[in-house]
C-alpha cells in the first residue's frame, strides 16, 4: 500500500463534500432546472433524458474541476503515484455525488417547496435521470465518480495535451452556446446541409461534437510541432512583418463583423449592437478608471449625453426633427453628427469635471454618482419629455449606414 494513499484519501473525502455541496447549491437555487431543457449535444442516448443538457454540464463541472484540483495536488503535494492521484480524484467525485444523491433522495421524500420553490418533483426527476429514485442515486454516485476519475486522468497529461483536450471541450460548448446566433445564419445564407449536420434540436449533433473534438485535437498537435511550417514561418518573420499580419487579421475580422448582419437575421444584428454597446461602455470605463485612475460611478451619463443628442440630432421624430438627417439625408446623418455628439459629450465633461478638478478617491465617486443619478432622472422625467421623449426616449432613428456594407439595423 502506498504511505501516501491516508492523506490523499482524506483530501479527496474533504474535497468530495465541497464538491457535494457546491452541487447541492446549485440545484436549490434552481440553476441545474432551468438549463435542463438546453441541450448541449443532442442525440445522445433515448430522446429527451439522454441528451447532454447544459443542466448536466453544469452538475458534471464541480466534480471535474475538483477532480483536476485533487489529481494536481496528490501528484505535486503529497508526490503520490498517478494511480494514486486518478483514484483520489475518483473518490472526490464519488463523495460529491453521494452527498448530492443524499440530497435528491430528501427531496423525493420531504416536500422543501415551500422553503426552496426549485426543489421540486421535475427536479428530482432531473437529479436522478428518469429512474427511480434510489437507482438514480447510485446513477449519480457512478457519475460523479466517472467525471472526477477522467478529470484526474486529463490533469496528468502532458500540459499541451491537457490544454487541448480542455480547448476542444471548451470550442464545443461555446458553439452549442452560439446555435441561436450561427444557425439563422447558415439558414440565411442557404446552407441547409452544413445546419442539419451541425445543428440538432437546439443543440450540437453528436457527429458534429465529435468532428468538432478531433479537428481541435489535431490542429493542436500539428500546431506544436516543432516542425510546424506556419508557426515557424510566423515566429521567423520581422516584428514589422508579424504587426502587419495582426493588422490584416484584425482588419478581416472587423469586416466580417460588418458583413455579418447582412446575411443574419434581426436577433443576430440586434445581439451584435447590444454588444457593441457594451464594448464601448467598457472601453471608456477601462479609459476613465483603468487608465486615469479616477473612480468615476456616473460615467453612463456621459454615455447618456451622447446617445441622446444623437437621437435628437438624426431621428426625424425628435424634438426638433432631426435637422442633420433634413439636411443630409439618413444615409449620412449619423456621420455628419458624430463630430457634434463627440463635442456636446466633451463640453459636458469639461462642464462636470471641472468644479471637481482635484477631488480623487470616494470624493470623486460621490459627485460623478450624484451626476449619474440626476441624468437618469431627468432624462426620464416630464421635464425633459418635449426634448428628449422621457422614458420612451427618442424614437425613430434611422438604421446605420456604413459604405460599402449597407445598412446596419438595431433597436430603435
Amino acid at each position: 500500500m502506498d504511505p501516501r494513499a491516508p492523506a490523499a484519501v482524506r483530501r479527496a473525502i474533504s474535497v468530495g463534500g465541497i464538491v457535494g455541496a457546491a452541487t447541492i447549491y446549485l440545484s436549490m437555487v434552481g440553476l441545474v432546472g432551468a438549463f435542463a431543457a438546453r441541450p448541449v449535444v443532442a442525440g445522445v442516448g433515448a430522446e429527451g433524458a439522454g441528451y447532454v443538457t447544459l443542466g448536466l454540464l453544469m452538475l458534471a463541472a464541480v466534480p471535474f474541476l475538483a477532480g483536476m484540483y485533487v489529481s494536481r495536488a496528490v501528484r505535486t503535494s503529497l508526490g503520490g503515484s498517478r494511480l494514486l492521484a486518478i483514484a483520489s480524484a475518483a473518490i472526490t467525485g464519488l463523495i460529491g455525488g453521494l452527498l448530492l444523491g443524499g440530497f435528491t433522495l430528501v427531496a423525493n421524500v420531504v416536500d422543501l417547496g415551500g422553503i426552496f420553490i426549485s426543489v421540486n418533483p421535475a427536479l428530482v426527476e432531473i437529479l436522478t435521470f428518469g429512474q427511480d429514485p434510489m437507482v438514480g442515486v447510485v446513477l449519480l454516485v457512478v457519475f460523479g465518480g466517472i467525471v472526477g476519475s477522467l478529470a484526474g486522468a486529463i490533469q496528468l497529461l502532458d500540459r499541451p495535451d491537457r490544454r487541448a483536450v480542455m480547448t476542444a471541450i471548451g470550442i464545443v460548448l461555446l458553439l452549442s452556446l452560439l446555435e441561436p446566433i450561427i444557425d439563422p445564419v447558415l439558414a440565411e445564407v442557404e446552407l441547409d446541409a452544413l445546419r442539419g449536420f451541425l445543428f440538432e434540436d437546439g443543440g450540437l449533433s453528436m457527429g458534429a461534437a465529435a468532428l468538432v473534438v478531433a479537428l481541435s485535437l489535431a490542429l493542436s498537435w500539428a500546431w506544436r510541432r516543432p516542425a510546424a511550417p506556419i508557426r515557424d514561418r510566423i515566429g521567423a518573420l520581422p516584428a514589422e512583418q508579424r504587426r502587419r499580419i495582426g493588422f490584416v487579421l484584425a482588419g478581416l475580422g472587423v469586416l466580417g463583423i460588418l458583413i455579418l448582419p447582412q446575411i443574419s437575421t434581426g436577433f443576430v444584428s440586434q445581439v451584435l449592437v447590444y454588444v457593441g454597446f457594451n464594448l464601448m461602455l467598457a472601453l471608456g470605463l477601462n479609459i476613465v478608471v483603468g487608465y486615469a485612475g479616477l473612480l468615476d460611478l456616473g460615467y453612463v451619463a456621459f454615455y447618456a449625453v451622447g446617445a441622446y443628442t444623437m437621437g435628437v440630432l438624426i431621428s426625424p421624430s425628435s424634438s426638433i426633427n432631426g435637422p442633420i438627417s433634413a439636411a443630409v439625408g439618413q444615409e449620412w446623418a449619423f456621420w455628419v453628427a458624430l463630430p457634434l455628439v463627440l463635442l456636446v459629450a466633451a463640453l459636458v465633461g469639461i462642464l462636470i469635471g471641472a468644479p471637481v478638478l482635484r477631488l480623487r478617491g470616494d470624493y470623486l465617486a460621490i459627485v460623478t454618482l450624484g451626476f449619474g443619478e440626476i441624468a437618469r432622472i431627468l432624462f426620464g422625467s416630464d421635464a425633459l419629455r418635449d426634448w428628449v421623449g422621457g422614458p420612451n426616449g427618442v424614437v425613430g432613428l434611422p438604421n446605420l449606414h456604413i459604405p460599402l456594407v449597407g445598412e446596419i439595423s438595431g433597436p430603435k
